[in-house]
């Protein structure tokens, strides 16, 4: 099969590193381990700028310094970072959802589309951040300054916790989804055809199977031989919060294991507004 090289950079996934206790988290990222979950990363000194679509569910990242670091796409699901910093960090499309954010500081960090429903953010600094998008369903939000939080159609629901003084309709913020599963097929497809383009129709088949999320909730989204995708249902019924978390972590996967081999990939993606399934 042939690789379209383009103009940019192609590589062989590599092989994750052996055992070494030396051996630091961005080591270990840097050879294509993905998966750090389950683990106790408090404290951790994280000598990179790109932690993107790697895996932390469940970890403890307490007392981590990730400003300004690329992270795109992770997922830090049921993840306590506690008076961890991600100022300024680009958490777009990643999974915050459960996580705990007791004193954690998001100042001007990029949450566009990210998941975090159901999250605690607790005394937790969001000054100047972006939430366009946001999945802010069942979150804890009582005591924050959301003066000037970005909320242009975040999600909420009657398990949203607020302050009693806010207004979530005033800034911008929505209950009802407004996307539908046609558009939702139309981002599959054309993201797509955009990693064929450059990693060609074998490889693509295949990281869209290995990173496909098996549930009721996209059980009749299908994908054909040609690796085009189609929704087995009126193509107008407007997409479910569960259909958009879920779309979104398919996504975060593929473009995850895509990047191993064109690791531009992600920028290219972000250039054609593919990498967010909704962001409001």
């Amino acid at each position: 099969m042939t690789i379209h090289h383009h103009m940019f950079a192609v590589r062989e996934a590599p092989q994750p590193a052996e055992s070494d206790d030396e051996l630091q988290l961005q080591d270990y990222y840097a050879a294509g381990e993905r998966d750090f979950s389950d683990r106790d990363l408090c404290g951790i000194e994280v000598n990179t700028d790109c932690l993107s679509y790697a895996r932390f569910r469940r970890s403890k990242l307490k007392q981590v310094n990730l400003q300004d670091m690329d992270l795109r796409g992770v997922d830090l699901s049921e993840a306590n970072l506690s008076r961890s910093n991600l100022n300024h960090a680009d958490l777009r499309g990643a999974a915050l959802n459960n996580g705990i954010f007791f004193l954690t500081s998001f100042n001007g960090a990029n949450l566009q589309g990210a998941d975090l429903s159901g999250a605690s953010l607790d005394i937790t600094d969001l000054e100047q951040a972006n939430l366009q998008g946001a999945n802010l369903c069942g979150a804890y939000l009582r005591g924050l300054d959301l003066s000037q939080v970005n909320l242009q159609g975040a999600y909420f629901d009657p398990k949203t916790q607020f302050d009693r003084t806010f207004d979530p309709l005033a800034a911008g913020m929505q209950q009802d989804v407004q996307t539908t599963m046609d558009d939702l097929v139309l981002h599959f497809n054309q993201l797509s055809q955009c990693a064929t383009r450059y990693l060609g129709d074998m490889i693509v088949a295949k990281y869209w199977a290995q990173t496909q999320v098996n549930n009721r909730y996209l059980a009749a989204l299908e994908i054909t031989a040609a690796n085009q995708f189609s929704y087995a249902g009126p193509a107008q019924d407007p997409a479910n919060l569960h259909q958009l978390k879920w779309a979104q972590l398919w996504i975060n996967r593929f473009l995850g294991s895509c990047s191993l081999i064109v690791q531009d990939l992600p920028n290219i993606a972000e250039q054609k507004n593919l990498l967010v399934v909704s962001a409001g």
